[in-house]
């Protein structure tokens, strides 16, 4: 893990002595456009996008920021090419990969990663090696990253109030800041329902070009204008019948969890 400079550390600093977000969300987009600009294949352009999280991730933690959330892959990205649909998934069981071959990173973090989605349309590899991941992080406590993977809000047909809480974001509480680079002004239906009170900010810069920079700036942009957002927000609560189906929900996923990381590790076993 690569340490900050003393000015970085110093910036952080600063801009800590206003209040942080305590969920931060990231449409990362403009990985193929960046590589475009930079005569590279989508390929790498992907792949920059990857390492650009992990150090996105350390800045979050030295600015005390605890829950972050990231759209990795959307129902509507299978419409497109076959072949870079295929290439992002490879680049993403090779990163969760990374994390079990080597999770002192993430350790050293403290982070607990959890993907979200429809598990039903996730490449059975990639659902492996990812509840694996999920199984061997579960125990972290100083932040969560959730990945969102094949998610699209308006195709979860659920009441409102429930879906708050059930898609496993409720222990994060609502995004306090959504973040989306490469200049394009829309949330793609990226967390309608958690979004009702967040502070938006919409970024020129692609995502692999996203830089500590423009977190300070997108956190000064939060800080000057979420008292306004404070005073309309409205506390989500739970009657108890609501209550207990969610525990059912949160024992289900983990058991589902525990099931696929079983299989990972049963056929690690076979191919040694």
């Amino acid at each position: 893990m690569k340490k900050l400079s003393w000015t970085s550390k110093l910036l952080c600093k600063i801009v800590k002595s206003g209040r942080i977000p305590n969920h931060i969300a990231f449409i990362m987009d403009g990985n193929r456009r960046f590589a475009t600009t930079q005569n590279l294949s989508g390929h790498k352009g992907h792949l920059f996008g990857f390492h650009k999280l992990e150090e996105t991730l350390q800045w979050c933690s030295e600015l005390g920021i605890k829950n972050v959330t990231v759209y990795a892959f959307s129902i509507e990205n299978y419409k497109r090419p076959k072949k870079e649909v295929q290439t992002l998934m490879r680049l993403a069981e090779k990163q969760f990969q990374s994390v079990i071959d080597d999770p002192g990173f993430i350790s050293n973090l403290g982070i607990k990663i959890r993907i979200i989605g429809e598990r039903s349309l996730i490449p059975k590899k990639l659902k492996i090696i990812g509840a694996k991941v999920e199984q061997l992080t579960r125990g972290n406590t100083k932040g969560t990253l959730n990945v969102c993977f094949d998610h699209l809000t308006k195709s979860k047909q659920i009441d409102t109030n429930l879906l708050d809480q059930s898609l496993l974001l409720s222990e994060n509480g609502k995004a306090d800041l959504i973040v989306r680079t490469s200049g394009e002004c829309r949330l793609s239906d990226f967390m309608l329902w958690q979004a009702s009170d967040a502070v938006l900010s919409f970024l020129p810069a692609y995502w692999p070009d996203f830089k500590l920079h423009h977190l300070l700036w997108v956190i000064l942009w939060f800080q000057q204008n979420e008292k306004s957002k404070r005073n309309n927000v409205t506390e989500i609560k739970l009657s108890q019948e609501n209550q207990k189906i969610l525990e059912i929900i949160k024992k289900k996923r983990v058991k589902n969890i525990d099931k696929y990381a079983q299989r990972y590790d049963e056929e690690n076993i076979t191919n040694k």
